[in-house]
């Protein structure tokens, strides 16, 4: 994150309760069940908010004594038992007492929401202990319904990074041209300030920020350009011969599907956002909303067409390769001689310098044939944390969550 943008994020912390005019409407409408209720108030049960378009109840893992431990009723811990395990709810207790933390929980409950709004609902009805949201409005609302649930904006590691992501066997979206015009047609500008409310940054054609080491000076950015856009898909022979607002070539239509995280307000926005600025150009975009157990299973399949896709990027090559190329980790497959030959130099490697010109070499390959349209840089997640029930979840000097066995509980007067 540029130094600016992080000297600015104290302002935006401090003026984050008192700012925006949206009402949080409560109603006989409101997606909550009693029992949920009750679920939060029980001694020693922590109630943690999940979404369903960023989790997979059949995949979870959770942090605690020393590791990450996985939540399955066939894998055995000698640390905790699994008390329920359903797609909207996942209950754990621990078998033994946390050393060192008198106040522990003895029992963590996972709910899944569909919805950031049904989530939203949950933690105004105090039904959900902590949870993250996306929407800064419905942040807000659970404030200022109840002040004990803390809005904590806790940083992203850096590069993590907000983008579009295509099947490159796709029979139109394997075409370069359709890649850029998409990477021209959309704002980034407009996706910062429009819809993340200034929490993230431009991102200029890389995968690393541009005050990263690792950023390749010279790069392709890839600003906004309408013009371009239009001119680079009638050069590759996409005309609307019908005057229906939708290219075609060869007698196909220039429609794509657009998957995103289902249920995340943030995702949902952008998605939209996409769809407008490719339909000015001629490219009909339909955004699919999908859960995060099926998304997860048409990528693996490649049974999608272009999604929408947050990736936290290491610096170094390794973790580029593994992204774009990788068989096992990647569901992209970028294939390029060029750039599996640089790579495999840089395995070879030792000099520094070397490796780090080699890692910017493979990554103005991967910008030149537009392999992902690169978006924003976000810069933190906001949580909602019960603060009259739980302590300790923040370590303060790394600003991250603790491991949910250093949580401690509050006594209750």
């Amino acid at each position: 994150m540029p130094q600016s943008a992080k000297h600015c994020l104290t302002y935006i912390f401090i003026t984050f309760y008192f700012s925006g005019s949206f009402q949080a409407p409560v109603n006989a409408q409101t997606p909550f069940l009693l029992n949920q209720l009750q679920e939060s108030d029980q001694t020693g049960v922590v109630v943690i908010g999940l979404m369903k378009g960023n989790s997979d109840y059949q995949n979870m893992q959770v942090r605690m004594f020393g590791g990450k431990h996985t939540i399955s009723p066939t894998v055995e811990s000698k640390y905790f038992s699994v008390v329920k395990f359903n797609r909207e709810n996942v209950r754990i207790e621990f078998k033994i007492d946390v050393p060192g933390n008198k106040w522990a929980a003895t029992q963590f409950s996972f709910r899944f929401f569909s919805t950031e709004r049904s989530l939203w609902g949950a933690l105004l009805q105090r039904q959900v202990d902590m949870a993250m949201l996306s929407d800064e409005d419905f942040a807000r609302a659970v404030n200022r319904s109840n002040p004990a649930y803390n809005v904590r904006p806790l940083e992203k590691a850096p590069n993590t990074l907000e983008m579009i992501a295509y099947n490159l066997t796709h029979p139109i979206l394997q075409e370069i041209a359709v890649r850029k015009a998409i990477a021209y047609a959309v704002s980034r500008k407009k996706i910062k300030e429009d819809i993340l409310n200034q929490k993230g940054e431009p991102a200029q054609g890389s995968v690393f920020e541009p005050d990263n080491d690792y950023y390749p000076r010279g790069i392709e950015k890839y600003n906004a350009n309408r013009r371009r856009a239009i001119e680079i898909l009638r050069s590759s022979g996409w005309i609307d011969m019908d005057n229906d607002g939708i290219r075609e070539k060869d007698g196909r239509k220039l429609q794509i599907s657009l998957a995103y995280r289902k249920g995340i307000e943030v995702e949902q926005r952008i998605a939209k956002e996409i769809d407008i600025a490719c339909s000015r150009i001629g490219i009909d975009i339909t955004p699919v909303p999908l859960l995060m157990t099926e998304l997860s299973s048409r990528l693996k399949e490649k049974k999608y067409d272009a999604v929408l896709w947050e990736h936290q990027f290491e610096e170094n090559a390794r973790s580029v390769y593994d992204f774009f190329t990788d068989n096992e980790s990647s569901f992209i497959h970028f294939s390029n001689g060029n750039y599996e030959r640089i790579f495999a130099l840089h395995e070879q490697e030792s000099s520094a310098g070397r490796k780090r010109e080699l890692t910017k070499q493979m990554l103005m390959l991967i910008n030149e044939n537009s392999v992902v349209t690169c978006l924003v840089f976000k810069w933190y997640d906001l949580y909602m944390i019960n603060s009259a029930k739980l302590g300790n979840v923040i370590n303060i000097m790394t600003t991250k969550i603790r491991p949910i066995d250093e949580w401690q509980l509050i006594p209750q007067r």
